[in-house]
């Protein structure tokens, strides 16, 4: 398994966010720090922006 947290991911730090009028620019990401199959997910490319995916845990190939 692989996986990133985030300052930005703590509720508590969301929470002073907002407090303080700051817009969050990845609040469009689906975070969570627990994923279950078939979940969205945010993926992340440095040059091409953010994609929604469904996470996975049977791999196939395609």
């Amino acid at each position: 398994m692989c996986g990133r947290l985030n300052i930005t991911d703590d509720p508590f730090v969301i929470q002073i966010l907002l407090d303080l009028g700051i817009e969050n620019p990845q609040e469009r990401m689906h975070f969570g720090r627990f994923k279950r199959a078939t979940d969205t997910i945010s993926i992340i490319h440095q040059h091409n922006g953010q994609r929604s995916a469904t996470w996975w845990l049977l791999l196939t190939q395609t």
